[in-house]
């Protein structure tokens, strides 16, 4: 597939700039993290979290790049998705490593939760289908994705109450 230089630039607006920025402060934090501090275990783990958390960013890119074509956003949606459920799992393994606190249980329980639910994200019962707006789009949340975000929910509430008590 051949892109017309001026097609591509038809397709940029404003709302490009955020997902751009966000992909461009992930990569900056991700580099200082590899390249400009102390080589320790938290800090891999710290460059896997961010690379987690900015996962969603490409996709808001190729919002921009491939309007009109929702089946293959949907398809990109929900396969970025297949790995961005793992983030809260992640999210503890990082908290517990940087406080040296040990709960494995939790965290192995978290990865099977997460797991479990991204055996369902390439299917309906995660992302349906797609609302549009003109920023881009987003995906409508089907019964798996509800059940992440409570799950992605329990898991900030735990890490709030968590560092309140340390």
């Amino acid at each position: 597939m051949i892109y017309n230089e001026s097609a591509i630039i038809g397709k940029l607006n404003v709302y490009i700039i955020p997902p751009f920025l966000s992909l461009l402060v992930s990569l900056i934090i991700i580099y200082i993290a590899l390249f400009k501090s102390r080589f320790k275990s938290e800090n891999i783990i710290f460059v896997i979290l961010c690379i987690w958390w900015s996962l969603l960013s490409p996709v808001f890119l190729c919002h921009q790049f491939l309007r009109g074509n929702e089946e293959l956003i949907l398809y990109i949606e929900r396969a970025v998705h297949f790995f961005y459920v793992y983030t809260p799992a992640i999210s503890l393994l990082y908290c517990f490593r940087v406080t040296n606190t040990d709960n494995r249980l939790l965290v192995r329980a978290a990865f099977a939760l997460s797991f479990f639910i991204s055996l369902f994200t390439p299917t309906e019962y995660y992302i349906p289908a797609l609302n549009e707006y003109s920023w881009g789009y987003m995906g409508k949340g089907g019964i798996a994705f509800l059940a992440f975000g409570a799950y992605a929910g329990a898991v900030l509430i735990y890490l709030i109450i968590f560092f309140v008590k340390r």
